[in-house]
């Protein structure tokens, strides 16, 4: 906010010294509140002046070399994320800021993170223009009709495929295992119970002995560790993380008891005594 300009505030205290108006008349002839009027009053006739200073606001979070270490950094690796900056910064400067805040500093010093456009990915209806990845109708094929929206897609399908079928010696499978996992999906989205599975889906006792068995063979985990790493080699990063986090509990519980805690209180010494 605009300090009100030395003229403003002598005229001001003049007309309301003079007598004639009220202190509200005055305030609003030459634009002040009421309570700034009160105040230049009482300065003036402590024989204090009457000159604006400066103006008090927040100081900076940052100052100029921490700004030019930010900017060096954003110039040094343009293709870095808000949170790998913000690492960077803490490690050259040994200041932990939050990632919005070296945001708007970036922002002010001309630098602007933008979110990266996949190369693959679907159109937005213009010529030539990418839009992030989102599901969307047009990446379900036309069988989809017939399944529910928790079901794979024939794309998504061919992915995780070999992971599932097996081929072999042996009895000829009654359902097949795309249909089998489309069912467990279900379960899984949906929440509801084994028993209460749709009818089209094959029978819940078979669907649920398959799960436990592919969850004792960790097929599970190992079709997320596959589809991880397909998304990192998309996203041109690399395909095992470099880095990880271990939780811990910090909170440490008293321990159970011991002899006190477990035998029964003695009544008297003699009548314990040997």
């Amino acid at each position: 906010m605009a300090a009100i300009p030395l003229k403003i505030r002598e005229a001001a205290v003049k007309a309301y010294l003079a007598g004639g108006e009220t202190q509200q008349q005055v305030s609003a002839r030459f634009g002040i509140k009421a309570v700034t009027l009160s105040k230049l009053v009482r300065r003036f006739r402590k024989g204090e002046s009457l000159v604006p200073g400066k103006a008090k606001g927040r100081m900076p979070l940052l100052n100029k070399e921490e700004v030019a270490v930010l900017l060096r950094l954003a110039a040094a690796k343009p293709d870095a994320t808000l949170r790998e900056l913000a690492r960077g910064f803490t490690e050259a400067t040994g200041r932990a800021m939050r990632s919005r805040t070296l945001q708007r500093y970036l922002h002010r010093g001309g630098v602007k993170k933008v979110r990266p456009v996949l190369v693959d990915g679907p159109k937005d209806g213009k010529k030539g223009k990418n839009t992030r990845y989102g599901y969307r109708p047009s990446h379900r094929d036309p069988g989809d009709a017939r399944r529910y929206p928790s079901s794979l897609t024939d794309v998504e399908w061919d992915l995780v495929k070999s992971l599932f079928e097996r081929t072999g010696p042996g009895r000829p499978e009654t359902y097949t295992r795309r249909k089998i996992l489309d069912a467990i999906c279900y379960v899984v989205r949906s929440g509801c119970s084994w028993r209460m599975l749709p009818k089209d889906f094959p029978q819940w006792e078979g669907v649920y002995a398959s799960f436990r068995r592919w969850a004792d063979d960790g097929l599970f985990e190992r079709m997320h560790d596959m589809l991880r790493a397909q998304w990192r080699e998309r996203e041109g990063r690399a395909v095992e993380p470099t880095a990880a986090v271990v939780d811990s509990q910090s909170v440490r519980t008293a321990e159970k008891g011991g002899p006190k805690g477990t035998m029964a209180a003695r009544r008297s010494r003699a009548g314990s005594a040997i």
